[in-house]
């Protein structure tokens, strides 16, 4: 998948994906509403990692998504831009040589 021309449509659906993940991530249950007041409270870096160290195994995918989540999650709530940032950390500490986007 080329992230660098996503039409809006799928980028829309790759960030509502994204947030998903994030906050799946941090709740025992689904969450039932994608208002940023409903995002969790909790920050457990542990279960976050696993899931994006996974995707580091694959190196274009890796770098596609530091690319996406770069420009997706620029300016959003403070969970997103956690999580996110901690995804893109995980993703570039599993693969040794994606430059810092």
């Amino acid at each position: 998948m080329d992230f660098t021309l996503l039409k809006p449509q799928t980028h829309a659906f790759l960030k509502d994906l994204f947030t998903q993940i994030f906050v799946a991530s941090q709740v025992p249950s689904p969450m039932l509403t994608n208002g940023p007041s409903d995002f969790p409270s909790t920050r457990n870096r542990g279960a976050l990692e696993q899931i994006f160290l996974k995707a580091s195994r694959i190196e274009n995918l890796g770098l596609g998504l530091v690319f996406f989540m770069s420009s997706a999650f620029k300016r959003e709530d403070a969970f997103l831009m956690w999580a996110s940032a901690l995804a893109k950390e995980t993703l570039q500490m599993g693969m040794d040589h994606i430059p810092r986007l």
